[in-house]
Order: C-alpha cells, then sequence, then structure tokens
C-alpha cells in the first residue's frame, strides 16, 4: 500500500528538488497551498502528530525519488535516477539554478 500522508519531517529528509529541506520550510508550503491533513496521536510534542496529502506534482516527485540507486565507493560515487521527461526537465533547470547560485 502506498503511503499518502507525509509529517513536515519525512517531507524534508527526502530533499525533492525545488522545495524546503527543513521541516519548517515545509509548514509553510502546506500552509500557503492548504494541504490536507491527518492527525494521530503520539507521544511527542503536544500529543498530536500531523500528516499532509502533497499535491499531485509532489506525489510524482515522491514516487521518482525511491527509484534513485547510487553505486561506488569513497569519493567516487554514480547514481541513477528514472523519471519521466518532464521531471527531467524540471530537476535539470532546478540544478542549473543551483549551479548559477554557486
Amino acid at each position: 500500500m502506498k503511503k499518502t500522508h507525509y509529517s513536515c519531517s519525512e517531507l524534508a529528509e527526502m530533499k525533492l528538488p525545488g522545495y524546503p529541506t527543513t521541516k519548517e520550510g515545509w509548514y509553510q508550503v502546506v500552509e500557503r497551498e492548504r494541504w490536507g491533513v491527518v492527525e494521530h496521536k503520539s507521544r511527542g510534542r503536544g500529543g498530536i502528530r500531523r500528516e499532509y496529502a502533497p499535491s499531485p506534482a509532489i506525489m510524482k516527485l515522491i514516487a521518482a525519488f525511491p527509484a534513485m540507486e547510487a553505486r561506488g565507493t569513497g569519493s567516487d560515487v554514480t547514481l541513477t535516477v528514472t523519471v519521466s521527461i518532464e521531471e527531467a526537465v524540471y530537476i535539470s533547470r532546478w540544478l542549473e539554478k543551483r549551479e548559477r547560485k554557486a
């Protein structure tokens, strides 16, 4: 069964291209875009854990990133990612923007 809801911490750990890498950043995204939320009892802060339903575009990215495979040793690593053409173009543009900022 595929997962349909994610906590902000889980989303941050995925480091999806073009999206926040912190849970605080994801809180801003889910609030701004008004994602659906499911609350679960927990022992943590406030006794409630919130999981959010990502938009279809983000679900596509999430589905694409588990298809990543890394091989290698030391500092030499080869990364193979299987994505659609549209996702590859998006990722390529995102990488170009990052390189220009560096």
